[in-house]
């Protein structure tokens, strides 16, 4: 694979994503990065599963760069240390964000740093959740809480009829015949931190948890800076920040929409052909009685 500038600063503190870092959507990462480190020097290097310290240190630049009123900070967990609270309830109560050294809570981490207030929200609503049911009863929204978390990914949209394809799993209508509206007027973006660790060894199954942000194209324009084409975090996690804020997480009916995340055009390693969409193992059809309006 041919290296070049974009991906230097990426591959610089963690040389492990070099393999990674010109592949979509890893790209998006990459390109963050070097807008994040653009104006202070990064790290020569870091070995992922040699140093949780190195690993918070990292991300504590990166947050320092961030424009943000979050007060939260990364540090290296302790595994020798017994914890007495439970993690969303040591984050709330301490402004400290525990990080072990390994993939998982490296892009986690991230996450942190690209949507800082949304992230500091959904810590509160577990910690009210926890105040009022107990550390150890996980009610549906903070089951909710946990799926979006994990595997979320927003779609930032001026398409009117997105949300009636996804309910209805209409992917042929979605990834095929619309091909050419996505990253243009359907922007994906990944919130979820396991789905970077997921992509990391892709396979057919991975499926994201979806919400939809409604935007006019002129705001839609916004999610890119203008002159780098890099995704604007911060208005997408404003955006975010305000929408999750109108949701109803204790409602009976589902808060998420699933997508088959290797659908999305050019965020695949398998070549996606006719036969790749027809398999329906992966993108499943909606039963007839159970179709949407």
């Amino acid at each position: 694979m041919q290296n070049d500038t974009r991906s230097s600063p990426l591959i610089t503190p963690l040389p492990e994503l070099f393999s990674f870092a010109q592949r979509p959507p890893f790209t998006q990462l990459c390109d963050w990065f070097q807008l994040q480190f653009s104006n202070c020097e990064a790290p020569s290097s870091i070995a992922l599963g040699k140093d949780a310290n190195a690993i918070a240190d990292l991300l504590n630049l990166l947050l320092s760069g961030i424009q943000s009123d979050s007060q939260y900070v990364f540090k290296a967990q302790n595994p020798l240390l017994p914890e007495t609270r439970g993690y969303e309830q040591t984050i709330f109560e301490e402004m400290e964000i525990p990080t072990r050294d390994n993939w998982h809570d490296f892009f986690n981490g991230i996450i942190w740093c690209q949507f800082s207030n949304t992230k500091a929200l959904l810590n509160r609503l577990h910690y009210q959740q926890i105040e009022h049911h107990g550390g150890k009863l996980r009610s549906r929204v903070r089951d909710r809480l946990t799926h979006f978390d994990e595997c979320g990914v927003v779609l930032f949209s001026a398409q009117p009829d997105l949300i009636s394809l996804l309910k209805n799993h209409q992917w042929q209508t979605l990834f095929v015949e619309q091909k050419n509206a996505w990253h243009e007027q359907i922007v994906p973006i990944i919130f979820g931190h396991a789905l970077w660790e997921m992509l990391m060894q892709p396979f057919i199954g991975i499926t994201a948890k979806v919400t939809v942000i409604e935007l006019s194209q002129q705001a839609l324009n916004r999610i890119y800076e203008l002159d780098t084409k890099v995704i604007n975090y911060e208005y997408c996690d404003y955006l975010l920040h305000k929408h999750l804020q109108k949701i109803d997480l204790e409602g009976r009916q589902k808060t998420w929409m699933p997508l088959p995340l290797l659908g999305v055009p050019n965020w695949s390693p398998y070549t996606q052909t006719t036969e790749f969409y027809s398999n329906q193992k992966y993108f499943m059809p909606l039963k007839q009685k159970k179709a949407c309006e």
